[in-house]
């Protein structure tokens, strides 16, 4: 099972049979989560939506800027 939080970019991956946190990934991309974490159906991927739009640089720039160059 996965779990995201939603205030950061981090799921973590539950295993069933004890109930214990196996890992936590970081997504690097995200600013935050929305939603619930889904695997593909041959649990190769795990897929999670992003609730707010980000650059992809953690720069910090004014608003100004920022719409001239998004």
């Amino acid at each position: 099972m996965v779990i995201n939080d939603k205030a950061n970019p981090r799921i973590a991956v539950i295993d069933l049979s004890d109930f214990v946190t196996k890992q936590i990934v970081v997504n690097p991309v995200f600013k935050s989560d929305h939603g619930g974490a889904f695997f593909t159906p041959n649990s190769e991927y795990i897929i999670e939506a992003c609730q707010y739009g980000a650059p992809l640089d953690t720069n910090n720039t004014d608003g100004d800027l920022q719409r001239t160059i998004y």
